[in-house]
């Protein structure tokens, strides 16, 4: 026991325990990295960062419409094609519910959920049932941060005519 303590005491035994603490500290940190561009794998997220969910819990207007490649509407811009996208909105501000205002100014409730790969933003359960619908209507997430979104109707809509939507929006 006495070559033990003795053992312990002396300057290699310190800076090996050092150096095997300092390991133990780092053993335990591992690092993410963003999945490559295309994988089609989504990251997991960081802690502290909000999911895409958490990033769309909001109502959001419009501010740049286009229809089949063609701007019809641009927020501030009194000669747009369709200024009925004026009073567009998508309230996400419940997870239980979602409102839409739509371009011809009537409104649709039900429920919305994103995909489990953050693809797709999908309103449930629309009533009353926008025309030619069922009552869903889903959206590709182009992109999404905090204050902007993305969105595209890949489906047609009988409102406009259009055969693909792309919608960019801001929070209020």
């Amino acid at each position: 026991m006495e070559k033990i303590n003795k053992y312990l005491k002396s300057k290699t035994a310190r800076n090996l325990l050092g150096l095997f603490a300092i390991l133990a500290l780092f053993s335990g940190c591992t690092p993410t990295t963003p999945a490559p561009a295309g994988s089609g794998t989504t990251p997991t997220p960081t802690p502290g960062t909000p999911t895409v969910t958490e990033l769309m819990n909001k109502t959001w207007t419009v501010t740049i419409v286009k229809e089949d490649a063609t701007t019809v509407y641009t927020k501030g811009d009194g000669s747009s094609i369709r200024m009925g996208y004026v009073d567009f909105q998508l309230n996400l501000s419940s997870l239980t519910s979602a409102k839409l205002t739509a371009v011809d100014g009537r409104t649709f409730t039900g429920t919305w959920s994103v995909s489990a790969d953050s693809k797709t933003l999908t309103l449930l359960g629309l009533t009353p049932e926008p025309t030619g619908t069922g009552g869903t209507i889903a959206y590709e997430i182009n992109s999404i941060t905090d204050t902007a979104l993305k969105l595209t109707r890949n489906s047609s809509n009988r409102k406009t005519g259009a055969a693909k939507t792309e919608y960019e929006l801001t929070n209020k």
